[in-house]
This record gives structure tokens, sequence and C-alpha cells, in this order.
């Protein structure tokens, strides 16, 4: 079967659309499918358990067409959709060469992707840097498989280093965001000193039980973070609004003043 051209743009699912399959190149795989690249746009994802393709699918039409949401172009077969290709967001280089800039514009993409998933009666269940890719410049969710959708049970869970403990809630999304935030300004997951510990997942969630959190002391947008952590955050809304004010403050009356003080001290004088 070979394919017929571009894969169309839809919102929900449609007839299954051709692909050459014998052109796909094998790009990774999870514990729930694989995925191909079709050509530099379009990626064919596979799910190896029909139940959770089915949910993705339901999800992605439900979400339709965002900004921060990955593009859904359609079936390909029974158990495989097309999707916008992205970078992975934990490609090498691609956090480490980052300008603080882009990663604070990076922090309010997944921000407000989060947000709408949250009022589409979505929680993604699945929340961290491992499903994030970069598309355009802008950061793009994915991986909607396990997600629980108006309050049904979620299939997926949290990476160890991503979650507190075992709840999947729009709170345990939230923290998790928190973590997002953490590894794109560090660098490294929470916790990253535990990695190698065999009960690392028992450790965390000691840790945050007892409010234990990785220090951030210093870091930008380190309240933020802390409220994600704590659970003071009750929605994606009041992050949004906590880093708009803290986007605010760091460009108040007074540090605009000093930024233009130091400016003028550079210029040269006239002589």
């Amino acid at each position: 079967m070979t394919s017929t051209g571009k894969p169309r743009s839809s919102c929900s699912p449609g007839p299954q659309l051709p692909i050459d399959f014998d052109a796909l190149e094998f790009l990774a795989h999870g514990t729930s499918g694989a995925v191909y690249a079709i050509d530099k746009d379009w990626v064919l994802k596979e799910s190896w358990e029909l139940d959770r393709g089915i949910v993705e699918r339901q999800a992605l039409g439900r979400l339709g067409s965002h900004a921060k949401i990955i593009g859904y172009f359609g079936e390909a077969t029974s158990n495989s959709i097309i999707l916008e290709r992205g970078i992975p967001l934990l490609s090498p280089d691609q956090i480490g060469l980052a300008s603080t800039q882009k990663k604070l514009a990076w922090i309010r993409d997944v921000a407000e992707g989060l947000l709408y998933i949250h009022q589409q009666g979505i929680i993604h269940a699945d929340v961290g840097c491992e499903n994030i890719v970069i598309v355009d410049g802008q950061l793009k969710m994915i991986d909607f498989e396990g997600c629980s959708m108006d309050g049904k049970e979620a299939t997926a869970g949290y990476k160890w280093y991503n979650s507190k403990d075992d709840s999947v809630t729009l709170q345990s999304d939230i923290f998790a965001y928190g973590c997002v935030v953490y590894q794109i300004l560090t660098g490294k997951p929470t916790f990253h000193e535990l990695t190698e510990s065999d009960d690392r997942r028992e450790l965390v969630r000691r840790r945050c039980a007892e409010h234990r959190f990785p220090d951030i002391q210093g870091l930008l947008l380190s309240d933020v973070i802390l409220h994600c952590w704590s659970g003071s955050f009750k929605s994606m809304a009041e992050v949004i609004s906590a880093l708009d004010s803290t986007s605010t403050r760091r460009l108040s009356p007074p540090r605009l003043t000093s930024i233009l003080w130091k400016w003028i001290g550079t210029c040269p004088r006239p002589k």
C-alpha cells in the first residue's frame, strides 16, 4: 500500500489514510507502541494494544487543533495514527543549548497546553519532558494513550521523578508540570541523585510527603515550582497567573531602571 500524497489535516478520526509502510523509518518505541517517520513532517504511531490506541484517538479528536498539542491527522490502520513530527525535547543538546529566554517560552508553552488539556476534561497522567516535542521552536505535548477522560481511570503513570504518589488527578499533572519546569531550567530530572536507587520511587514518595523537595533556592521560577510541588495551585490557570506575575516582577520599574542605568553607563560620552 502506497501513499498518494501528504496526509490531510484532520482533528478527528477519519478514513484510514494510505501509507507506504515499506518506506517507514523506525524512530523510537515505548511500553505501548512504536513511532516511525513517514517523512520530515509526519510520523506514524503504532499502538501494540488496540484499547490504548482508541483512547489516544478519542483524546486527540476532542483536543482538535491547538498550538501546544501535537497535530493529529487521522488513522493509517486500525491500530496506528498519523501525527505531526517534532524533535523530542530530551534530544541531545536541546535543553542544554537553549537560552534562558527560550526556556521560559517553553515553560509557558507547556503550561498553556496543559491548561487546555484540563479544560477539555482530560488528565494527561504522564506529564514529563519525555512526552514533549519541539515543533517550529515551540513545545507541544504528545502521548495521550493512557490519559484519563471525564474522570475515567487512567492507564498511564508518571515517571518516578515526576510523581509524588500513585494518584492521577489535576494536582498530579500540576506536580509533574513543576518537575518539567525544574528539568527545563536545570537540565536534570527531579531527584536525579536517586537514579541508581532500587527503591527510588518509595524514597521520592517519602520525601514529597515530608515536603523535602530538591533545592531550588536561587533558581528562576522557584516560587512557581514550589507551589506546584506543594499542592498550592489548584489549576493550571493559577500556574499561568503566577508565571505572568513572576515575569512582571522580573521587569518591574525598579528593575527596568537598573537595566537602563547599566545601559547608559556603557554608552560613549559626548566629547
